[in-house]
């Protein structure tokens, strides 16, 4: 088909001419692939951080899930956050005497007596 086509693919590259080239081309091609090989390396060890963040995080959650040895933790209801706030409530007033109380007495002045 081409050999009726003069000079159709002229080769006037010589051995000489052709190995500095080769050579050229095979050193880029080990450079793509040391750069292709890095970041698979990253994302390896991105994929294995993530999968043992994955099984901490479904450990955390097995108690609210339950298991074959144990109920479900059940969350609390509206009543009974409402009924720690009440709690709390009263009890913060309490502390916040005693500490007045208490700074009352250590800065007492033993001198004024």
């Amino acid at each position: 088909m081409f050999s009726s086509i003069p000079n159709a693919f002229p080769l006037d590259l010589t051995t000489k001419e052709s190995q500095p080239k080769t050579k050229d081309l095979s050193k880029e091609i080990e450079r793509v692939k040391a750069d292709v090989s890095g970041p698979s390396d990253v994302l390896n060890s991105s994929h294995t951080h993530c999968i043992r963040q994955n099984d901490i995080t479904l450990k955390a959650l097995l108690s609210f899930r339950g298991d074959s040895d144990s109920k479900a933790i059940v969350p609390l209801s509206a009543e009974e956050i409402k009924k720690i706030d009440d709690e709390f409530t009263k009890w913060r007033k309490e502390w916040v005497n005693r500490k007045k109380v208490y700074k009352e007495y250590v800065s007492f002045d033993l001198s004024q007596c």
